[in-house]
C-alpha cells in the first residue's frame, strides 16, 4: 500500500510539473500493469550449458583482445625507437655538416 502512495504522490507531482502537456501523455512510465514498458532481459532464461558456451566465447574473445593490446603496444614501442633512433642519426649528421662548414669558413676553429 505504501509503494502505490508513493507512486500516486509521484505521479501527482510529475503532471504539476508537466502541466497540461502531462494529460496528453499515454504511457506511464510509472505503470506496473504495462508489461511493453518492461524491459525484457530478466524475461530471456538460458540453460546452463548454452551459458557455459557464452561464457567461454566472451572469455575467449576477451583474451584474443588483450593479446592484440599487447602486441600492437610493443610494435608500436619498437617503431618509436626505430624513429628516435633515426632523428637522432639526423641531427648527429647535421651537427657534423655544420661544424665542417664552419670549419672551411674559419680555419681557426679546426684546432
Amino acid at each position: 500500500a505504501g509503494a502505490k502512495d508513493e507512486q500516486t504522490v509521484i505521479r501527482r507531482e510529475r503532471s504539476e510539473m508537466l502541466g497540461a502537456g502531462a494529460a496528453d501523455v499515454d504511457i506511464d512510465p510509472f505503470d506496473d500493469d504495462d508489461d511493453s514498458l518492461r524491459d525484457d532481459l530478466g524475461a530471456n532464461r538460458i540453460s546452463l550449458d548454452e551459458y557455459k558456451k557464452r561464457h567461454g566465447e566472451l572469455s575467449k574473445m576477451r583474451a584474443l583482445m588483450f593479446y592484440e593490446e599487447q602486441k600492437r603496444h610493443h610494435i608500436n614501442k619498437i617503431k618509436s625507437k626505430k624513429y628516435r633512433k633515426i632523428r637522432k642519426k639526423q641531427r648527429e649528421r647535421r651537427s657534423d655538416a655544420e661544424k665542417e662548414a664552419a670549419q672551411d669558413e674559419d680555419p681557426d676553429l679546426a684546432r
